[in-house]
């Protein structure tokens, strides 16, 4: 009896630590997604402003960067819903266990 609940403490603890590597995980991931969604359209809008388009057109690059901030979200919620279907891979896998 005491055997079952020693194995039972031990996957519990394995279970906790996987849901702690997994929250590093996330919060890298968000971090990530936060610099690329400050950095790039302001980057990219500054660099087609000035490099491209001139100083006085303006509005192509505000197009651009309002794209770079488009492509940005669109990652980050394919990476999300990427994340979300492995993560019920794993939970079906240990439910076949």
């Amino acid at each position: 009896m005491s055997s079952k609940l020693e194995q039972r403490e031990q996957q519990q603890e394995q279970e906790q630590q996987e849901d702690n590597g997994d929250m590093g995980s996330v919060l890298t991931k968000l971090a990530i997604f936060t610099a690329a969604m400050v950095v790039l359209p302001i980057g990219s809008y500054f660099l087609s402003r000035d490099y491209y388009f001139g100083p006085k057109n303006t509005t192509p690059p505000g197009i651009i960067a309002a794209t770079m901030a488009n492509i940005v979200l669109v990652a980050f919620i394919w990476v999300a819903l990427k994340e979300d279907r492995e993560d019920a891979k794993r939970e079906k896998l240990k439910k076949k266990q």
